[in-house]
Formats: C-alpha cells, sequence, structure tokens
C-alpha cells in the first residue's frame, strides 16, 4: 500500500509541475502583452498610497516595474520557507506565485493591493522565521513588524489585520516553544513600540479611522440593506426621518451600492448627530435582520466564498451565475486590452487553481499514508488558513455588492502556496 501511495504522490507532484509551468508561460506572456496597458482603478488608500498612486497615473510603467520587482522578491523569500537554498527551484516556485491571473493583474495595476499583497507576504516570511529561529529572533520581529507598519499606511485596515501574524508567531512561540519570560516581554516591548508608530502615524495623516464607531455602524447598515435598500424603506422608514433623503434618491442607492457612501451616507450624518446616526444605522440592519435573515446570510455567504476562493467564484461568474460584482469590473478591464489571450489565461487559471488545491489534498493524504507526517508543515499552513478565513471575513462584513478579488489577493497567492509547501523538498 505504501508503495502504491509513493508512486501517485510521484505522480501528483510531475502534474503539479507540468501544470503551474503552463501557468508561468501563460503568464509571461499576458504580461509582455499588458505592459503598455493603464489599469487605474479609483480605489481609496491611506498616506503611502498617495504618492504611488501619483507616480502611477503619471508614468504607469515604473509602477508596474516597481511592484513587479516588489513581488518577485517576496514571493522568492517566502517560497525559501520550504525550498531552502535551492535557487532555480526557488525562482521556479516564485514565478508560480507571481503568475496567478487575478494575482498578476494587481501587479500591473495602479491599486495599493500588488505591494499590500507583497508585504503581508514578507511579514510572513518574517514571522515564520521568528517561531523557527532563535539567532535572529528579534530582527525577524522587527522585520515583519515594519512591514505591518507599511501595510497600514497603504491601506488603514491592516492597523488590526496586519497585526494578525506577528501576534500569531508571538503567542505559538511562547506557548509551544516555551520562551523564557524575558524573550516574551522583549517581543511583547516591540510589538507594543510599533503599534503605537502605526496609530500615531494614522492618526496624524488625519483619516477617519475605519475602526471607528461609526464607521464599523454604516459597515453593518451597508451588509444588511443593500440591495433590498428601497423596498425595505417602505415597510422600516418613517417619512421625511432623514430630512431631503427622498424615495428616488434610496431607488438609486439601491441599484448602485456606490451610492449607499456617496450620497445616503453624508446625508444621513449631517441630519443626525454622530450617536444619533450609529443609532440609525443600527436600528435599520436589524430591522432588514427581522425581514430578511435567509437571504442576507446566504449573501454574506456568497461573499465569503467569493472572497476566500476568488478563481472559483469568478468562474462561476463567468458563466453568468454570479450576479454583479466589482470583480465582474476587474475582470471587463483586464480582458479590455487582449481579449482572446486574457480569456484563456484566466480560464486556465481559474481551472488549475481549483485542480491544484484538490490535488494538494490527495498529496497530503498519500504522505499520512507513507508515515510522513513530518514532511506537512502544519504550523505555517494553519496560519495561513487562519488569515485568509480572517481577511476574507473582514472584507465579507465592510458592506455588501462590493465584492472584489483584488482585496484578497494575497489569499489567492497563499492557496497556490499549499501545492508548493506540501511538494516538499524532493521536488
Amino acid at each position: 500500500m505504501k508503495k502504491i501511495a509513493g508512486y501517485v504522490s510521484e505522480l501528483i507532484k510531475t502534474i503539479l509541475f507540468i501544470g503551474f509551468s503552463i501557468q508561468i508561460i501563460l503568464g509571461i506572456v499576458w504580461m509582455c502583452f499588458n505592459f503598455s496597458h493603464a489599469q487605474l482603478f479609483s480605489v481609496s488608500g491611506g498616506p503611502l498610497y498617495i504618492p504611488v498612486e501619483k507616480v502611477g497615473k503619471a508614468a504607469y510603467p515604473v509602477l508596474y516595474l516597481l511592484q513587479l520587482a516588489v513581488a518577485a522578491l517576496a514571493d522568492y523569500y517566502f517560497v525559501r520557507l520550504w525550498w531552502g537554498n535551492r535557487r532555480l527551484l526557488n525562482i521556479w516556485g516564485a514565478l508560480c506565485l507571481l503568475t496567478s491571473p487575478l494575482v498578476l493583474q494587481c501587479h500591473l495595476a495602479v491599486s495599493p493591493f500588488s505591494l499590500v499583497c507583497s508585504l503581508l507576504l514578507l511579514e510572513l516570511t518574517f514571522s515564520i522565521h521568528y517561531i523557527r529561529r532563535s539567532e535572529w529572533e528579534l530582527s525577524a520581529l522587527c522585520s515583519a513588524c515594519g512591514c505591518w507598519l507599511m501595510l497600514s499606511l497603504l491601506r488603514p485596515e491592516y492597523l488590526l489585520l496586519g497585526a494578525l501574524p506577528i501576534l500569531f508567531s508571538v503567542v505559538f512561540k511562547v506557548f509551544a516553544r516555551q520562551k523564557s519570560k524575558k524573550k516574551l516581554l522583549r517581543g511583547a516591548l516591540v510589538l507594543v513600540a510599533f503599534w503605537g508608530i502605526v496609530w500615531g502615524t494614522l492618526s496624524l495623516s488625519g483619516q477617519e479611522s475605519v475602526y471607528s464607531r461609526k464607521n464599523i455602524a454604516f459597515c453593518t447598515f451597508s451588509r444588511a440593506v443593500w440591495p433590498t435598500l428601497w423596498q425595505d424603506s417602505l415597510v422600516l422608514w418613517q417619512p421625511e426621518e432623514v430630512p431631503g433623503l427622498t424615495v428616488e434618491i434610496l431607488q438609486q442607492a439601491a441599484e448602485q451600492v456606490e451610492d449607499l457612501r456617496i450620497v445616503v451616507k453624508p446625508m444621513i450624518e449631517e441630519a443626525l448627530t454622530e450617536e444619533e446616526a450609529i443609532d440609525f444605522y443600527y436600528l435599520k440592519a436589524s430591522g432588514c435582520w427581522i425581514l430578511r435573515k435567509k437571504s442576507l446570510l446566504l449573501r454574506c455567504i456568497k461573499d465569503f466564498a467569493g472572497y476566500l476562493l476568488p478563481p472559483v467564484f469568478l468562474s462561476v461568474q463567468l458563466d453568468g451565475r454570479g450576479g454583479e460584482t466589482y470583480s465582474g469590473r476587474n475582470y471587463e478591464m483586464m480582458i479590455s486590452a487582449h481579449p482572446k489571450w486574457t480569456k484563456e489565461y484566466v480560464s486556465y487559471g481559474c481551472w488549475w487553481f481549483t485542480t491544484a488545491l484538490v490535488l494538494t489534498c490527495i498529496l497530503a493524504v498519500n504522505l499520512l499514508m507513507m508515515g510522513r507526517m513530518r514532511e506537512i508543515p502544519f504550523v505555517p499552513l494553519g496560519l495561513f488558513v487562519i488569515l485568509g478565513c480572517v481577511l476574507a471575513l473582514a472584507y465579507t462584513f465592510r458592506g455588501a455588492g462590493m465584492l472584489d478579488y483584488k482585496c484578497t489577493a494575497v489569499v489567492m497567492v497563499l492557496w497556490q502556496s499549499l501545492p508548493l509547501a506540501t511538494m516538499g523538498k524532493e521536488v
């Protein structure tokens, strides 16, 4: 039985190598075709994204080169976690992660999500080095915290989301490795110091915190009321409850989710005090929950799946079964320059994403059957799955109608890294 499992494992590794190599070839060709194509996304960001966006709008090829270079570096060092110093294999692995279609689109676009993806990968790499090694653990922790700082300045929601890998690694090292109280205190001080730097920098930028009570209340409101805002308002809202907020405005907001934040939100917050606005948001959200509990849950589950497994959801959407989302608009922009090649590239990438994950599950079962369980890096993989689920959940509850695979590009990279990690060093 073990001999058969060994043959199956070698066969799966060969298929994975061939499948990823095809993706690399398709991705490099698509990159060459689209390097002169400007993909300009209207996305807000933190203070660090302002100069990045200016460079992108003035000379987008320069930004593309920068983003590709940072992504290649991050992917290379990330893959080294599994394969050590095998340079050629690490380059091949980095290209596997770089050429995932939806991720590569982010690297060839003017948006913060390419750098966010790369910095989060680097943070994960440093966090895992902090867990594994003791000789330079403080420098690894400081490097991870530096990435967290830059992440927060690119996208303010990473003030908390970006802290997760570091918190996980510190807690794991304390309880699993049973380190001394002195080292625990040292790590905690580094973490608190960087938290103060991140918080202070974001406060000085003058931007409203994404974690303010008012913003969380609005996100809850958005998640619950859209796209049934107009129908539910006939039942839940009193006439002129918010001055100027007419039925026509609500109907338009029900059709265009952007109007909910651009038009409806300012009208509510100008007419009501902050506490009244917060109470208003929660009252309407709870009313919608009572009216449409089942459909609201289904929409949340669909969005969560869309953020957690973007290529799978996009392939469903391209078959006309996913509804209108930001992800669909991303694809329209991606396909505009070279439609035929892009369609084949994305179709193959979405199919290969699912196939590679299925083959990885079979490979993991075979390794268990052969008694080679230690070859599966459970701790890093567990961290990846937890982080992916938290990111998907966070973006699901920022509001309805905004499913956008760019936000969780790093989750796609983490999923693509699972086959590489399970293949082990004997590739």
